[in-house]
């Protein structure tokens, strides 16, 4: 990497294009990179990051990203195929990010000493 990451996931070998452990690494930049320990990085060119956050669905057929705009963006992990984004109307980054089954996700955002706000996209 040549730029700081500011999030990070795990792609299961059962749910991975290559059957291997994968990470996908966003940076502080905006780009995402899709490490595999055989292949070279794959830069999936997504324009709506820096990505603050992200989670993986239980099913692995999901990727949910907390966006610097406020925006979760939802995507498979190999990025082909449907994409959503829905706008929070939170600039917030939340310190817990992750799936209430396989179609939504929550987010819990500390807003300020002690008052959390959860928020479920979905």
């Amino acid at each position: 990497l040549s730029d700081t990451s500011a999030s990070w996931t795990i792609i299961e070998p059962r749910f991975s294009r290559t059957r291997r452990v994968q990470a996908i690494v966003a940076t502080q930049k905006g780009d995402m990179l899709v490490v595999d320990i055989n292949d070279p990085p794959i830069d999936p060119y997504l324009s709506n990051g820096p990505f603050l956050k992200m989670s993986m669905s239980p099913q692995g057929n999901l990727l949910a990203c907390f966006t610097a705009s406020g925006s979760v963006y939802i995507t498979p992990p190999d990025f082909q195929g449907m994409c959503y984004t829905l706008p929070t109307q939170s600039s917030t980054v939340p310190t817990q990010m992750a799936w209430c089954g396989g179609d939504s996700v929550v987010c819990l955002c500390e807003m300020a000493e002690n008052k959390y706000m959860l928020l479920m996209v979905g």
